[in-house]
């Protein structure tokens, strides 16, 4: 995973690229949280699992949509997303992942930056040569 903070007037941007279109939805879900949280410790015992489908209307829409619910994982249910075991895109508009969450624990993590959404605002999820790359901005 290659990954680059970009400047933004109050927003934070960042390109993310990586070698298939799978392993770059699980890094943008990585990156989020490195951004919201800094360093994740270790993986702790108590893992909860999640089946999570997501529709959208293109890569695009399926990314924002993707890191949306991570995001709200993170914010309203407390869940640290940790790994994607299985992530599937289907045929551009579906994702479906089982994925690995730990528990948010005040005093083991702490914000780092608040990220209020992520924008569709610039937003790109394309093929470049061998690589997928993704521009996003996240409202902070």
């Amino acid at each position: 995973m290659e990954y680059s903070m970009i400047d933004h007037t109050a927003d934070l941007g960042v390109w993310i690229r990586s070698t298939t279109l799978n392993q770059l939805f699980k890094d943008a879900a990585k990156v989020l949280i490195r951004l919201s949280l800094g360093e994740v410790p270790s993986v702790e015992d108590n893992m909860e699992i999640k089946d999570l489908e997501i529709e959208g209307s293109d890569l695009v829409d399926l990314m924002v949509r993707w890191l949306g619910e991570i995001l709200y994982l993170l914010d309203g249910e407390r869940l640290i997303f940790w790994e994607a075991q299985h992530l599937q895109i289907v045929g551009e508009t579906k994702l479906q992942a089982v994925a690995q969450f730990i528990p948010f624990k005040e005093g083991s993590h702490s914000w780092e930056t608040y990220i209020k959404a992520v924008t569709y605002h610039q937003a790109k999820v394309e093929q470049k040569d061998a690589w997928w790359e993704a521009f996003l901005i996240f409202d902070v």
